[in-house]
């Protein structure tokens, strides 16, 4: 390609942006899918592809009331493990609750989000305090 022929093909891209926009705009979805697909920490769980990119999977499902029956099948062809969507991962492996529902976790203390629940009248659920909590409550019941 001759310097003139690369000149006239400047001049036309700068006074039209919308090819520039074009090509940015595929470069992000291009990114974007190889990062949900490939780095993003759920991208190691199977499931469907459009699942792992967007929500409108799942909005999709919920609209024609079929996201459980659908779930269930997901899981018949994934297994226990299931990816539905881009921040989403359906389990149903019995060994995983311990993992998932630790008692008395450390690492994973409540948030302010429990102090709503407990705040005019102290109970179990709101409580955050993890030494006041995890203690078995003595209930004194008269004869």
């Amino acid at each position: 390609m001759s310097s003139s022929a690369k000149m006239a093909l400047l001049e036309v891209v700068a006074q039209n942006k919308t090819p520039i926009c074009i090509f940015f705009l595929l470069s992000y979805l291009v990114a974007y899918v190889i990062y949900q697909r490939l780095f993003h920490p759920l991208a190691k769980y199977p499931g469907p592809f459009l699942a792992s990119l967007t929500d409108v999977w799942q909005v999709h499902q919920f609209l024609t009331l079929k996201q459980p029956y659908n779930l269930t099948s997901l899981h018949e062809n994934y297994g226990p493990f299931v990816r539905y969507g881009p921040d989403k991962l359906s389990i149903t492996s019995e060994s995983a609750i311990p993992l998932i529902y630790q008692k008395g976790s450390k690492t994973m203390p409540k948030t302010e989000f429990y102090d709503a629940y407990g705040a005019a009248h102290p109970n179990v659920f709101g409580m955050r305090d993890e030494d006041v909590s995890g203690h078995p409550v003595l209930i004194y019941e008269p004869n």
